[in-house]
């Protein structure tokens, strides 16, 4: 016989597959940007272009052999700032779906049929 309390967590995500260690890295970024900007700024909202130019201004400068691997300002590496910003642009795609300024062209289904991605 099972002593253990009975728990329904069938479906439900498994957080343990996702260690809090990992989210440091981002945490820095945020704190960072708590201090430049303000607590919550970046849910006010943002383009998704201002938030594709910020990883990509981040990933140029981690790839770069000429570039410190750490951000300049913030001193934290440059990748948990393109996963900070990647991650918060999937917050805007969700919540302000209106702040969308990506230029996107109407594409087709596996049947031919025209559908318009926005």
């Amino acid at each position: 016989m099972n002593n253990l309390a009975e728990r329904k967590n069938e479906g439900k995500l498994r957080w343990r597959n996702f260690p809090l260690f990992l989210l440091k890295p981002l945490m820095e970024v945020a704190q960072f940007g708590e201090g430049k900007y303000e607590t919550y700024n970046y849910l006010k909202g943002g383009s998704q272009n201002q938030y594709l130019d910020c990883i990509k201004r981040h990933l140029e400068k981690y790839e770069s052999p000429f570039e410190n691997d750490l951000d300049d300002e913030s001193n934290v590496s440059h990748l948990a700032h393109v996963a900070w910003n990647a991650l918060v642009a999937i917050y805007m795609l969700e919540h302000h779906p209106e702040l969308d300024d990506r230029y996107k062209l109407p594409v087709e289904d596996e049947n031919n049929i025209n559908l318009e991605i926005f």
